[in-house]
């Protein structure tokens, strides 16, 4: 997920597993001392690539740096563009014969029917967060604020809120279950940390023998790897909730059933104007969630469908029910429409079994799956397709078994790559072939520590990024490759985009499924590679830009779309009553 907050290191640690370094992958190029190629003093991505290089062997990242990344500006077009679009019929007409255009066709009907006059909906608040909830909300970081955001993005909107219970459709029930879950993990952490240290003392103070009638103290378990398969995790008493980026078991149902079922029920039960929705067919309970329903089960199924989560958990069998042609495949499997590899269960072929497992589920139907809050914004850069040289580039933690076979299929390739920045020009042109530049792919192992700035400035000189799994299928590495213009290719059997019935992410996206990962290196040589395959990264690229707007809470496109979803599922709860 990258680097940034207190909150966001905190999950990672909570859901690490010890890393084995694979020495074989590591670069053997090595500059010598005297030689200091940061900051890069050409625009060119060999220079960069040196620079990168030279700072993961030396580990330095403490000097001033220069960097080619424009400033970013907070940008409110696509807050006007809809509020024009809802004043204007005009402009409607206008939106919607648009031919490049990334909303769906169920999103034009939806604001058509908006702009007819019709109700915006209307939202009870419960209860303001506590002031527990707005302490943790400075110390949780950007990454995980979207609970804190929704609540702000109702309270500050008086076109939705309504002062009486009997005229509400939703009734929000207010909460910062994320912080409390991140302060629990800590603690437990530093719990085992404390456990570790009086294990040493008193192993040096017993010179390393245990005394007689000492209790042998018990060590710290082995937490399994990320990949593996749930009879495994099993054996070694796996605690962990594997298919949602290896969250410890004990927070998280300790979170469930006291801050949740306890806290939450009993604050919000006695009130009557809870009791009141809880009764009408046509009333929902409105719950922002970081994490899905699979997560907070208890709480979950007791609400079950009279509640509509509001959720970055993206996970769902969404993309199984695609059709065949919307996934990336070598060029004789399109044509015999053979599905290669993965594993067997069921209906899904995936990386491994964990990945095949969906439920409990995430998300409900009537639920709300929003794009993760990042850092990046979209910039003149972005926009940019002249200067992106890299064909494909990757580079994140290994926190998924897709991400584990990516790591496998390109093993060594990154170590050819930095081989050519030593060979001379020509030569290493005769090695990569024609049109060299095109053919650049850049998958980095999970040991080689690429800075933030340094994967945005790759990111920025890519033309496809990769997006497999990481913790969870909806990932902010999904967003943050849109905000520098690189087209996804999204790697996953189970991903539910965000706000997927509004966009149409074939348009902006390549998919590819995880039993195809093996190929992967033939596809980019195959179709991607050649002019055929730069126009269509060409054509979607250009697209971006929209996906980049809409999904930046900054300048609320976020929110917009959020209310259009409320307004859509408002009506269908009223017709089937």
């Amino acid at each position: 997920m990258g680097s940034g907050s207190s909150g966001r290191v905190l999950l990672g640690t909570a859901a690490a597993y010890f890393v084995c370094f694979d020495a074989k992958s590591l670069p053997s190029t090595s500059y010598p001392s005297r030689e200091k190629p940061c900051p890069h003093y050409s625009n060119s991505t060999s220079s960069v690539l040196r620079c990168i290089l030279w700072k993961n062997q030396t580990g330095e990242s403490a000097f001033d740096e220069e960097t080619n990344a424009p400033k970013e500006e907070q940008d409110d077009e696509v807050l006007q563009y809809f509020e024009e679009l809802s004043r204007s019929k005009e402009r409607l007409t206008e939106f919607s014969s648009f031919r490049t255009n990334v909303f769906s066709h169920h999103f034009r009907d939806q604001l058509f029917s908006w702009s007819r006059g019709g109700m915006l909906p209307r939202i009870y608040m419960l209860d303001e967060m506590d002031k527990t909830c707005a302490y943790m909300e400075e110390s949780l970081g950007y990454r995980y604020s979207m609970e804190h955001w929704f609540a702000g993005m109702i309270t500050m909107n008086p076109n939705v809120l309504v002062d009486n219970v009997e005229a509400a459709d939703y009734v929000f029930l207010p909460h910062c279950a994320t912080g409390v879950f991140m302060h629990m993990v800590v603690k437990d952490l530093k719990r085992e940390e404390e456990e570790e240290e009086k294990r040493k003392e008193r192993k040096a103070t017993a010179g390393h023998r245990p005394s007689a009638g000492t209790r042998k103290p018990v060590p710290l378990r082995r937490l399994p790897p990320v990949n593996a398969s749930i009879a495994v995790r099993r054996r070694m008493g796996d605690n962990f909730l594997g298919y949602e980026g290896n969250l410890p078991a004990t927070p998280v149902q300790s979170l469930d059933r006291t801050y949740l079922m306890y806290k939450v029920l009993s604050r919000f039960i006695p009130h009557p104007e809870y009791q009141q929705c809880l009764h009408r067919s046509d009333c929902k309970f409105l719950i922002a969630s970081i994490y899905g329903r699979h997560v907070w089960r208890e709480f979950a199924s007791h609400y079950g469908d009279k509640a509509v989560f509001v959720t970055h958990a993206g996970m769902s069998p969404w993309l199984l029910q695609q059709p065949s042609d919307m996934f990336v495949k070598r060029g004789q499997d399109e044509l015999r429409g053979r599905s290669t590899g993965g594993t067997a269960h069921g209906e899904c072929r995936a990386s491994c079994e964990l990945h095949c497992v969906l439920d409990p589920p995430a998300v409900l139907q009537q639920d709300i799956v929003l794009p993760w809050v990042v850092a990046f914004e979209w910039t003149s850069r972005s926009r940019q397709t002249r200067d992106r040289d890299i064909l494909a580039f990757y580079g994140g933690t290994e926190n998924s078994c897709s991400r584990r076979d990516l790591r496998e299929v390109f093993q060594g390739s990154l170590q050819k790559e930095l081989d050519y920045l030593e060979a001379p020009p020509q030569a290493a042109s005769a090695a990569r072939g024609p049109h060299n530049a095109r053919k650049r792919v850049l998958i980095f192992p999970p040991d080689f520590r690429l800075l933030q700035q340094d994967w945005s400035e790759l990111a920025y000189r890519s033309r496809l990024c990769i997006v497999p799994d990481g913790d969870s299928p909806n990932t902010g590495r999904l967003i943050e490759v849109i905000m520098h213009g690189c087209v996804p290719l999204i790697i996953s059997n189970r991903l539910q985009p965000p706000l997927h019935e509004y966009i149409d992410w074939s348009l902006v996206a390549f998919f590819m499924r995880e039993e195809s990962i093996s190929d992967l290196p033939r596809i980019l040589e195959e179709r991607f590679a050649g002019p055929r395959g730069q126009e269509e990264i060409l054509k979607k690229q250009e697209l971006l830009q929209q996906v980049a707007y809409t999904f930046d809470y900054n300048a609320n496109g976020v929110g917009t779309l959020l209310t259009i979803a409320l307004r859509e599922r408002m009506r269908s709860f009223r017709l089937s009553e």
